[in-house]
């Protein structure tokens, strides 16, 4: 039960139904507006016998169903209420269901609801019938919304929603004009599937002349029509624009799938994309494919044309990478690794652009790939005459052919993933990599990629704008006691604490701002002015030591107060994964927008209350707009 809500009954000569209506619905309410329309059956006597348990108000002769309504909505103003729901006195509707309308309403807090009959397995007369499908017509014509039932009278309304002023007409069509201009004004009207109940034909009271109802109806929609030409169709077009530029999202862009994105699509996104796929196939298909067909067939395919082709391979790789789009390219090679000696070269897999950065490295390496790469219609016809091999291939007929690779100083790539990563994390290795290793007995020369996957994620072929850099490490010798699944679990463990490291080492702010744009773009013009504060404040304050990577460690549970939309909350749990937050929004707008953005960090958890936190916290993060802007407390 709600405590902000009544219940209206308006009513016309009902008597054998209303006072059961009562009865039943103080069981739900103990605010009840009545609303005697002239009734001149006995309604009055049995009003009286409630007393003060009701609202009464009287009116000396009938004035319509509008006027009734038009009444309990403002007295129900007056006494307080921001909820009414509307019942039929004739005794079609069940009182029972009032909590569905509770429940309906705090989950739709400015939306009509209306309680939608199955008139399909009811009794009822072809013009009742007709009346209502027609309402139907009308409404869709006025708003381009389509109801199953716009005559119910079974109904919750939010009153600061609804016009001060009765609408066109005081009779039956009022509702209709109330659902109309609530959907003018862009508020929501929701459906309530409810029971009805029509006693037997000759036990029902009913108001409906069908002649000359339909024909002040027809009047009335034709003036309505009027009115949604010249202001109806404009006010909603208008209101849409408005409530977009304010706090609508622009769906198309955050939710292409339905599903709402990690990152929203922007302008720029698109943009570098169209280009970055248009360059990509422009040097790929239309001249390094025609190329490569007439390079290779001009004469026989030996070890040292093939070389040549890789070498040309190499720069077309570098020269699209230096030139992609939202992206700056960059090899860390701290021991200055000139790939001269042969070894086996294994890197994590974040992207589809891991293989051309592998590619832009060197041309002494060939590369052992999926059959996805071998057969993609772009690239894949170059990866064959580079003669890279499918891992689809049996690896035992694979050796002759890899060990005179070997013999002349070529590497061998392989992905011990076997596929990208989705966010970026390290999967499970397979042994194949380190089989080969142990079979053709050179080292193994790891490397790592950062920033491809946050550049362009498995699941998201729109660039975004990140920088990708690549890190050669210290050739390492394979374990001749080990099996290949202890030295598998071996390096995995490496790749996952120098992964870490290498992230702590270039991903800071600066890194992480794109993302924080994408979380916010496109959902309102309200959110996206309060994330793009938040960013530049942490652009201002990113040399601060509170927003260093790693700032906070494993076993750190930190409390972030005042955290706004999430902005700065994300941030730091990026910044810091192996910590924990829980951040706290109490203000209930930031709170709902902070919540429904898609791909928070795991390590972050939010809280309307901080009373609701989980566990105890070590640490105190408060965020403010004061000059320390991010600082911690003691707890």
């Amino acid at each position: 039960r709600l405590l902000d809500t009544c219940v209206i009954i308006p009513v016309y000569n009902n008597a054998q139904t209303i006072g059961n209506i009562i009865e039943q619905s103080l069981q739900y309410n103990d605010n009840v507006i009545v609303v005697n329309d002239g009734s001149t059956d006995g309604t009055s006597e049995i009003l009286e016998k409630f007393g003060r348990r009701i609202t009464v108000i009287t009116f000396p002769r009938n004035r319509g169903k509008g006027k009734a309504l038009s009444a309990g909505f403002r007295k129900a103003r007056n006494l307080g209420f921001k909820y009414a729901v509307t019942i039929d006195a004739d005794g079609q509707h069940n009182p029972e269901e009032l909590p569905l309308f509770y429940e309906a309403i705090s989950k739709n807090p400015e939306a009509i609801i209306i309680g939608s009959r199955d008139l399909s397995k009811v009794d009822i007369k072809a013009a009742s019938s007709f009346a209502n499908s027609f309402s139907n017509f009308w409404y869709m014509v006025h708003t381009f919304k389509r109801l199953l039932d716009t005559q119910t009278g079974y109904r919750a309304y939010p009153l600061s929603k609804l016009p001060r002023k009765l609408p066109l007409t005081s009779r039956y069509e009022a509702e209709l004009s109330y659902l109309v201009n609530h959907a003018w004004r862009g508020d929501p009207v929701v459906e309530l599937p409810i029971k009805v109940f029509y006693p037997p034909r000759e036990e029902r009271v009913s108001h409906f002349r069908p002649a000359r109802d339909f024909t002040r109806i027809s009047l009335v929609n034709t003036v309505q029509t009027g009115l949604t030409t010249l202001y109806g169709w404009p006010r909603m077009g208008i209101t849409k624009f408005w409530r977009f530029a304010t706090g609508w999202e622009f769906k198309p862009f955050t939710r292409p799938n339905r599903e709402a994105n990690d990152a929203a699509y922007t302008l720029g996104r698109l943009a570098r994309s169209v280009y970055g796929a248009m360059f990509f196939v422009f040097y790929s298909v239309g001249i390094f494919t025609p190329f490569s067909l007439i390079y290779s067939s001009l004469g026989k395919p030996t070890e040292k044309r093939l070389l040549r082709f890789r070498k040309m391979l190499k720069g077309i790789s570098k020269y699209i990478l230096f030139r992609l789009p939202g992206s700056k390219f960059t090899f860390d090679n701290p021991g200055n690794e000139d790939f001269e000696r042969p070894a086996m070269v294994i890197c994590n897999h974040q992207s589809h652009l891991d293989l051309v950065t592998l590619m832009s490295l060197t041309e002494r390496m060939v590369f052992l790939t999926n059959v996805r790469v071998w057969n993609n219609i772009f690239y894949g016809s170059i990866v064959k005459r580079a003669e890279y091999f499918p891992t689809s291939t049996n690896i035992e007929e694979l050796l002759p052919r890899l060990k005179e690779l070997v013999a002349k100083g070529v590497s061998i790539m392989i992905f011990p993933e076997g596929t990208r990563s989705e966010n970026s994390e390290i999967l499970r290795f397979h042994q194949g990599a380190f089989h080969l290793a142990r079979q053709l007995g050179i080292d193994v020369l790891p490397m790592i990629i950062r920033g491809a996957g946050d550049f362009m994620p498995k699941k998201d072929i729109v660039f975004r704008r990140n920088p990708i850099r690549i890190k050669a490490f210290p050739r390492m010798a394979l374990n001749p006691e080990a099996s290949t699944l202890q030295e598998a679990k071996r390096f995995r463990a490496w790749y996952l604490k120098n992964y870490a490291d290498y992230s702590r080492e270039i991903c800071d702010v600066k890194y992480f701002l794109p993302l924080l744009r994408y979380k916010y773009a496109w959902r309102g013009r309200a959110i996206m002015l309060k994330a793009k504060k938040s960013r530049k404040a942490l652009k201002r304050a990113r040399n601060l030591d509170i927003l260093r990577p790693s700032y906070f460690g494993a076993g750190d549970n930190v409390l972030i107060s005042n955290a706004g939309v999430g902005v700065e909350a994300v941030a730091l749990a990026l910044l810091n994964p192996e910590a924990r937050f829980f951040a706290v929004s109490p203000f209930v707008p930031d709170f709902k927008i902070f919540a429904a953005t898609k791909g928070l960090p795991k390590n972050l958890q939010i809280f309307a209350n901080p009373f609701d936190l989980p566990e105890k916290v070590n640490r105190h993060i408060v965020i403010n707009g004061h000059q320390d802007y991010i600082e911690e407390i003691n707890v």
